[in-house]
């Protein structure tokens, strides 16, 4: 019989994306910004692609990864679009 992981599937646990800047296996940093820039790049996105998603201009996305978002609505559609657990974006 074969095992069975934690994921319950047979099969290992996904591996985190790669850095697109260095190829390594990064972890997102934990900044608001930081994370917002982080996965609109690993999904390849560019700022403008993004707004297009969540109805902003590609500045506002850019002002987003600088400083943060202080909308719980935005918050709400930016994990929705990098497909992410609303706590990871807003934090603890």
């Amino acid at each position: 019989m074969g095992s069975i992981n934690s994921w319950g599937r047979g099969e290992p646990p996904p591996r985190p994306p790669k850095c697109p800047t260095c190829g390594s296996f990064a972890i997102p940093p934990r900044h608001q910004a930081e994370i917002i820039k982080w996965h609109r790049e690993r999904m390849g996105l560019t700022q403008a692609a993004l707004g297009e998603r969540v109805g902003v201009k590609a500045h506002q996305v850019g002002n987003w990864e600088r400083e943060g978002v202080d909308s719980l609505f935005r918050c709400r559609q930016l994990a929705g679009v990098f497909g992410i657990a609303l706590l990871e974006l807003i934090g603890e």
